[in-house]
């Protein structure tokens, strides 16, 4: 006669230990998607033949370097936040906003390109508590 648990379906976060490497898996991808990706991006919406887009150099500047400074203002306040909020609450906030993000960035690019250097600068912002929260997990 064999056990119940040998017919129970696992569950699918087993632990928290797992449940944290997911978190970690998906800060992880959405850290090397929001500091690589724009400027691939930019150079396709600007160099296509059919260029829907029509912004100047500084334009371009500003959107690409939004992303950076939106990193570096939070860096003060961001690992005050992690400390009163928590790693684990700060990762999962992050990751919700880097999706939503991610989401209204096609949007605000076809809006204006001020639109898209206030969506570029919240991942600017994401991308920092990101790097604290995985530091803080790791123990360094």
């Amino acid at each position: 006669m064999a056990a119940e648990s040998d017919c129970d379906t696992p569950p699918l976060f087993p632990s928290q230990r797992g449940l944290l490497c997911i978190m970690m898996f998906l800060a992880s991808l959405f850290k090397t998607h929001l500091f690589n990706i724009m400027g691939m991006q930019m150079v396709c919406m600007t160099s296509a033949q059919e260029n829907p887009f029509t912004w100047t150099v500084n334009e371009q500047k500003y959107i690409l370097s939004a992303n950076l400074i939106g990193s570096t203002l939070t860096m003060p306040l961001g690992g005050l936040a992690i400390l009163k909020i928590g790693a684990k609450n700060m990762m999962a906030g992050g990751i919700l906003v880097a999706s939503l993000m991610s989401l209204i960035s096609p949007l605000s690019a076809q809006f204006s390109p001020y639109a898209l250097m206030a969506a570029e600068f919240i991942k600017g912002k994401v991308l920092y508590v990101f790097m604290v929260t995985q530091y803080q997990f790791r123990g360094c």
